[in-house]
C-alpha cells in the first residue's frame, strides 16, 4: 500500500536517524517580520525559551509579540509571532535555537536560507546536518512567504510561490512519496496452535526497499494494530486463539499514528507499508463424545458391547 502526502496532512512525527531533525521546525516565514514554527512531534514543547536568529539579530520566543497559537505547543499546532527583526523577501536567513549557544551546532534545531547561499549561520546549521552549503530557497516576492513541507532539510522542501497562509496550515506544497516498503514472506507454518508452546515465524524483508527507517505492526483481522515488534521473528502463540496480521512499513521523513489501538488508516506521513501474512492461532479442543442420543453414559450386562458415539469439536479437522 502507498501513501502520499496531501498538503493538508503533513508529518506530525519526530524523526529520529542518522540525522536529528527537531520536533519544533520553521514553517513559514513572511517579511517583514513574521515568523511561524509548528510543532511535528508527538508530545507537547515548551518553546518560551528557545531563540530566532536572523544575523545579527537575535530575540528569544517570549519576548516577541505572539500572532496565533502558545509557546506550550501541542502537537500538530502553529505559533507564530509578528516582530521579529525587519528582514526582507530578498534575502535572508532564519535559524531556530534551542538556547542562545548560535554557534553551536548543538543548539540549531532547524535553519533555512533564501535569496543566496552562505549566511552567517548556515556554517553551524550544515554542521548541524540540517542544511547542505551552497543550498538556498529564492527570493521571495514582498507581501508572499516562504512555506515548509516538514518533510526534510533542503530547499526543495521550501515553496516561494504561494500566498501567505500564516497561523493556518501550509497550502501551497504538494508531492510525490516514493518510499517502496518491497514484499514479505515466511517458509514457516502460519497456522499455529495456541498450547504454551512458542511458534516463532521468521519472516524475509524481499525487494529493493527504500526510506531509511523501517518499522513491524501486528494487526487483527480489522487492521486495528495489535502490537508494534522491534524485528522478526515473531512468536504469537501468548495472543490467544484468533486471526493477525504482519505487516512491514518502510519511511524516511515522517510517519505517525504506529500506535496499539489504531487502525492502520490512522497512519500517517510518507510511507510505504508491505503485503501482509495472516497468522491463524487455533485453540486445541479434545472436544466431547456422547452417544447418539446425547447422553454420556452407557449400561450393559457383561458381554459383546457395542456402541457408536459422536464427536465434536471446535478445533479444526
Amino acid at each position: 500500500m502507498k501513501f502520499k502526502y496531501l498538503p493538508l496532512l503533513l508529518v506530525f512525527f519526530l524523526f529520529t536517524g542518522a540525522t536529528l531533525k527537531s520536533q519544533v521546525v520553521i514553517n513559514e516565514i513572511l517579511a517583514p517580520g513574521r515568523v511561524e514554527l509548528k510543532n511535528i512531534g508527538s508530545t507537547d514543547v515548551d518553546i518560551s525559551n528557545y531563540w530566532l536568529c536572523n544575523w545579527p539579530a537575535y530575540r528569544q520566543i517570549s519576548s516577541l509579540n505572539v500572532q496565533c497559537g502558545n509557546t506550550l505547543l501541542a502537537p500538530g499546532q502553529i505559533f507564530t509571532v509578528t516582530d521579529f527583526n525587519n528582514f526582507t523577501a530578498a534575502n535572508g536567513e532564519m535559524g531556530l535555537y534551542v538556547n542562545s549557544a548560535f554557534g553551536s551546532p548543538g543548539s540549531i534545531l532547524d535553519y533555512v536560507e533564501w535569496g543566496s547561499p552562505g549566511h552567517q549561520r548556515a556554517s553551524v546549521a550544515t554542521a548541524a546536518g540540517i542544511w547542505t552549503t551552497g543550498d538556498f530557497v529564492p527570493g521571495f516576492a514582498m507581501g508572499m512567504s516562504i512555506e515548509y513541507d516538514a518533510a526534510g532539510d533542503a530547499s526543495s522542501n521550501w515553496d516561494a510561490t504561494g500566498n501567505p497562509t500564516i497561523c493556518t496550515e501550509n497550502s501551497n506544497i504538494s508531492f510525490v512519496c516514493d518510499i517502496e516498503s518491497g514484499m514479505i514472506s515466511t517458509t514457516d507454518p502460519t497456522s499455529i496452535c495456541v498450547d504454551g508452546v512458542p511458534d516463532p515465524i521468521n519472516v524475509s524483508v524481499m525487494g529493493s526497499p527504500t526510506g531509511s527507517l523501517d518499522a513491524w505492526i501486528i494487526t487483527d483481522d480489522q487492521n486495528n494494530i495489535l502490537a508494534l515488534p522491534n524485528s522478526s521473528p515473531f512468536d504469537l502463540d501468548g495472543a490467544g486463539a484468533g486471526t493477525c496480521v504482519i505487516w512491514y512499513v518502510r519511511y524516511d521523513t515522517g510517519f505517525g499514528g504506529n500506535e496499539v489501538g489504531n487502525n492502520l488508516s490512522d497512519l500517517t506521513g510518507c510511507f510505504d507499508i508491505s503485503n501482509g501474512i495472516t497468522v491463524v492461532r487455533e485453540a486445541p479442543d479434545g472436544g466431547t463424545v456422547t452417544l447418539l442420543d446425547g447422553s454420556t453414559t452407557y449400561a450393559q450386562c457383561a458381554g459383546n458391547i457395542v456402541f457408536d458415539v459422536t464427536h465434536t469439536t471446535t478445533a479444526p479437522n
